[in-house]
């Protein structure tokens, strides 16, 4: 009995080194290479606004927009699990700090940071200025290995702005549907 337990706690530790050093392992690889270009990349905009200006019942305008892009920006992972981007994406570059961790499934989850600073700080402008504007916005993204030195993910965005002086809402969504990450 008691070799049994001490069999079924080596295995245990043994297999829990194995997950930790699959994660250990995908880390290393992103901060090693370090920049990493967005080498394709696949989206999906879903935009709507409402306007009192264009229609007095204040419809709601939608728009669905996909497209592809070729090199179109790159991610910099550094070993304190910080970094940043810059995605381009129908003609909207958009850069931000970020946060990445790798979970337990393999996948490196990567947050934006400079999102929520940002909105305090234009909804912030937009009242000293006297518009009365809020501005929104986060993005998020998940890649995992698909390769020695490919990364295959996806990811979302979203912005909402409400203009206060116009009375006017806009926002949008964007779906990241395939990401393309390769060494720059």
């Amino acid at each position: 009995m008691k070799k049994s337990i001490s069999i079924c706690f080596v295995a245990a530790v043994v297999l829990l080194f194995a997950a930790c050093s699959k994660e250990r392992k995908i880390e290393r690889s992103l901060y090693k290479v370090g920049s990493w270009k967005i080498a394709e990349l696949d989206y999906r905009i879903i935009s709507q606004s409402i306007d009192p200006s264009i229609s007095p019942d204040s419809l709601l305008i939608p728009n669905i927009l996909a497209g592809s892009e070729f090199n179109a920006g790159g991610f910099v992972f550094d070993k304190k699990n910080k970094g940043n981007y810059a995605v381009t994406y129908n003609g909207i570059t958009k850069t931000g700090i970020i946060r990445w961790e790798v979970n337990e499934m393999g996948s490196a989850v990567v947050f934006e940071t400079t999102a929520f600073t940002n909105s305090i700080v234009n909804t912030a402008l937009s009242l000293y200025n006297g518009t009365a504007s809020i501005y929104q916005e986060m993005y998020s993204f998940r890649f995992e290995p698909t390769g020695e030195q490919t990364f295959t993910g996806d990811g979302t965005g979203v912005l909402q702005i409400m203009y206060g002086g116009a009375s006017q809402l806009s926002q949008y969504a964007v779906q990241f549907d395939r990401i393309v990450l390769v060494p720059q």
